[in-house]
């Protein structure tokens, strides 16, 4: 098993859905700052379908994201997620709307795991994709990188876990982040603290 640390906090940069997870597991986060407000709900189900609900707003303006998937393995490595996604915006009385195919694709071994996502946007034609790699150094230090395209940059993970706790350091060009996360039984709760634009909201993950 390379590890039974949610993947949601190994892999900020990948939906939720579309992480690889041994478990079914639930995610909420959320945060209202300068009448800004950023909501998430995810299911997460390795053998099934997966849900997940993005909502923000500012002033007269709203954004529901909402997806879905479902995940194949393939064999004991390698596991193949397929899904899609829908995004509708709303300003006053105008609206749009946004559909993305979506697929993740995880190569795990014993020490190593490899996750590629690809997100297709229907309408504009236009793919962006997320790869991130991890290596477990020992059962408590695991370091790796991610790269982003929509971003175009390279981004530096670190995850060390100690008596339920997981402390984990990314950088990119862009912005720093130290997050700090703690289980209880099932539940991990996570907090972040950021350098730059990024805005992390509180995460509370559980898993059964």
């Amino acid at each position: 098993m390379f590890s039974n640390i949610p993947s949601a906090l190994l892999y900020c940069s990948i939906p939720f859905i579309f992480c690889p997870a041994l478990q079914n597991s639930i995610a909420v986060g959320g945060y209202s700052l300068s009448g800004y407000q950023s909501y998430t709900l995810s299911y997460l189900n390795p053998k099934g379908l997966g849900l997940s609900f993005r909502h923000h707003s500012l002033g007269d303006f709203a954004q529901l994201n909402t997806g879905l998937n479902t995940t194949l393995r393939l064999n004991e490595s390698f596991t193949v997620s397929p899904g899609l996604a829908l995004l509708h915006n709303q300003q006053y009385n105008l609206s749009n709307n946004r559909i993305t195919l979506n697929v993740s694709g995880a190569y795990t071994q014993q020490k190593t795991q490899s996750i590629l996502f690809i997100s297709h946007n229907v309408l504009t034609n236009y793919t962006e994709f997320v790869a991130g790699h991890l290596y477990q150094i020992d059962p408590k230090l695991r370091v790796g990188a991610t790269w982003s395209s929509f971003q175009n940059s390279l981004e530096l993970n670190l995850h060390y876990l100690f008596k339920g706790q997981l402390l984990s350091y990314r950088q990119n060009r862009d912005y720093l982040q130290i997050a700090y996360a703690l289980k209880k039984k099932h539940v991990w709760l996570k907090i972040a603290f950021n350098t730059g634009s990024l805005i992390s909201p509180p995460l509370l993950v559980a898993q059964w």
